[in-house]
């Protein structure tokens, strides 16, 4: 916890980078001293800060630091002063030769090394902890700016190196290969490819106070902005495979109303991202194009199913391979069913509501005309009860294949038909009929490949 603490001191003093103070970082180094229960950073400034800038930055790390009781400044130089810490007091103005003789070894070396022209100030935390190059570098790169895949030309070419005893690493500002980058009074902007498919534009708000905020632009919301044509787009949803980055130096919180009223004044990042949706757009209907050879091609592969009427073979079209196509053949054969049972009819169908169906039918000429009957719809029997359908509710199951569904006595359960199942069930057969006998409750089974009238051939 108290190095996490310290981290998030140092992506504070990063993030300053953003801000009011001009603070480059450029080598943290912290060595660790077996004997010493405190870990040194020892940062220099690049370009020319001024005295003023410097102390505000000592002043900085006092105020984070003072309220954690977690470290102290040391020291920091400008020409050939050096200022120390005392408590949480403004630090004093000391001549380095003044404190060289007094200090450790380590720190008298800090000390030597500090340019006459080259602002440079140390500081200390406690060590607690396990910390390493690699674990400070990768935290300080998600709590900063950093983290950013884009940034101001102010903040390129911008780099950090860190020494922690004996490992070293480098933290730099990431690039990517832009898109289209633009700045207003806002922030730079800085648009790129992203492979999200949920069909949403990410925006990252990277803050000088070192907040980062996500938006997630709706695809309809961005495609306006961009001034895509929704006629183009009519019946697909492209993917917009774009995501933003904005570095602001300001600390109000943007809505996404106002980053797509900056994004749609620029008129080149409009145009680059219109051409980036118009090619996802063009695979999006290769791909739709494919898809609809595949299923052309395996149609023809498939076996064709016929009716015998008076002696001639009507086909029907193809083999079912579904519960769809099921309900499709069913409504072609009402005719010849109607013929054999003396009465059929689907009337109508709603498979949300439990139970599919409601029918018309009279199984034989001595039975009584069922005027709605239930019906249940499944490609192959065995989904009956895989599906756990209401059982009292259900007269008849239509379906194309009964499956390895025998006569004898069958038991069955959540899980379907299994030998343990808690519910018993008879299954008998009537001509090219199955009836489910559960207690009193009859269900009758039209597995329509067996249709005496039906023939299916390649």
């Amino acid at each position: 916890m108290q190095a996490m603490k310290s981290l998030n001191i140092l992506a504070t003093l990063i993030n300053r980078e953003l801000g009011p103070v001009s603070l480059y970082l450029s080598k943290i180094d912290a060595p660790i001293s077996q004997e010493d229960e405190w870990v040194w950073f020892f940062c220099l400034f690049t370009g020319k800060s001024s005295f003023e800038e410097v102390e505000q930055i000592s002043s900085l790390i006092l105020e984070l630091m003072s309220p954690l009781r977690v470290g102290e400044v040391i020291g920091h130089s400008c020409n050939t002063s050096i200022f120390i810490a005392e408590n949480d007091c403004l630090p004093i103005q000391v001549q380095r030769s003044e404190i060289l003789p007094f200090s450790s070894p380590y720190v008298a070396s800090l000390l030597d090394s500090m340019s006459d022209v080259r602002p440079s100030l140390f500081f200390r935390i406690k060590k607690e902890g396990i910390l390493d190059a690699y674990s400070i570098s990768k935290t300080l790169c998600e709590e900063t700016w950093f983290r950013s895949q884009a940034i101001p030309s102010r903040l390129r070419g911008r780099s950090i190196d860190i020494s922690f005893g004996a490992s070293h690493t480098a933290l730099q500002a990431q690039r990517k290969d832009i898109l289209s980058c633009f700045e207003t009074e806002k922030g730079f902007y800085a648009v790129f490819h992203n492979n999200s498919s949920d069909g949403k534009v990410r925006c990252n708000i990277y803050q000088a106070s070192g907040l980062i905020e996500i938006l997630n632009i709706g695809r309809e919301d961005f495609l306006v902005t961009i001034g895509f044509s929704n006629e183009e787009a009519y019946g697909f949803n492209p993917n917009v495979p774009l995501q933003i980055d904005l570095s602001t130096e300001g600390s109000n919180l943007l809505t996404m109303d106002s980053v797509l009223e900056d994004i749609k004044a620029s008129t080149i990042t409009c145009e680059k991202c219109r051409e980036i949706v118009a090619t996802q757009l063009d695979s999006d209907r290769r791909l739709t194009l494919r898809r609809l050879e595949t299923r052309r091609e395996t149609l023809r592969s498939r076996r064709t199913v016929f009716v015998l009427n008076k002696g001639q073979e009507l086909p029907l079209g193809y083999e079912p391979s579904n519960e769809t196509e099921l309900i499709i053949l069913a409504t072609k054969l009402e005719p010849y069913l109607k013929e054999y049972f003396g009465e059929f009819q689907i009337l109508e169908h709603t498979s949300q509501l439990g139970i599919d169906s409601l029918i018309k039918i009279r199984r034989t000429s001595s039975s009584i005309l069922e005027i709605s009957a239930t019906a249940e719809f499944e490609y192959e029997l065995g989904n009956f009860f895989k599906h756990e359908h209401p059982i009292e509710q259900t007269n008849y199951v239509l379906c194309w294949t009964i499956g390895n569904i025998s006569d004898g006595k069958r038991r069955f359960g959540k899980r379907g038909l299994i030998p343990g199942g808690e519910i018993r069930l008879d299954v008998s057969s009537a001509s090219w009929l199955k009836v489910f006998t559960f207690n009193t409750h009859m269900i009758y089974v039209l597995p329509l490949e067996n249709f005496p009238s039906l023939i299916v051939r390649n």
